[in-house]
């Protein structure tokens, strides 16, 4: 007889480890594939074996969702997903609709993912990156509308059903990395401190941070 326990066991728990787990990243540019970016250090920490990426610098959440879509229809099925995206969303639109429409994207693919079982019958972990440091960008690159986006956006993140949520600002704040500038002054330190260029993606040592909670708390390695 199947009790509450033995069923979130079966479908959240028992999972493989990252070296021979099928995973998928998928994302923006945050997620490019290098070395030093926190998809590279991860795959090399854990030795995967199995993990693939899927992301285009500069696109949106709904490019994403159509990008899984054509994917899962393939047939093929992970043990863990990574989602990384929706800051796109929100810098080529400034609208609070276009702040909305990432959400629902996201949601729009937990809701896939967890249609698209493997042949255990077991949901994938779902993983999804929240939004990291813009107010960091280059000056001529900062726009106060969409900033306060973005920090709606992140909020609003942190109650996605389905998934676990990576506080990514929080996480970088834990590793003595902060986003957060008290005064105008503070700013170029503080991008120097975290950006790899002028829309503050992050550079090795953040993205170093965030592959280590990654790795601590998600993988438990």
């Amino acid at each position: 007889m199947y009790t509450l326990n033995s069923v979130i066991k079966s479908l959240f728990i028992q999972k493989k480890s990252p070296q021979v787990a099928k995973i998928l990243f998928l994302g923006d540019s945050n997620t490019y594939d290098l070395p030093n970016n926190w998809t590279g250090y991860l795959r090399s920490n854990l030795k995967m074996r199995n993990a693939k990426i899927i992301q285009k610098n500069g696109e949106t959440t709904e490019w994403m969702k159509n990008q899984l879509a054509a994917d899962l229809a393939k047939g093929n099925r992970y043990d863990y997903v990574f989602i990384w995206g929706g800051i796109n969303d929100i810098y080529s639109t400034g609208t609070k609709a276009g702040k909305a429409r990432a959400i629902q994207n996201i949601k729009d693919m937990i809701t896939m993912l967890r249609r698209a079982k493997d042949t255990e019958g077991k949901f994938p972990e779902i993983v999804v990156l929240n939004i990291a440091c813009d107010k960091l960008r280059t000056d001529s690159l900062r726009y106060a509308t969409n900033e306060k986006l973005s920090d709606e956006f992140a909020r609003e993140m942190m109650m996605i059903p389905y998934a676990r949520v990576v506080p990514t600002r929080d996480v970088l704040r834990m590793g003595k990395i902060t986003c957060e500038a008290l005064s105008p002054s503070n700013i170029p330190p503080l991008r120097q401190n975290i950006c790899r260029d002028s829309l503050c993606h992050l550079n090795p040592k953040a993205n170093k941070v965030l592959a280590d909670y990654i790795q601590k708390y998600i993988f438990r390695a």
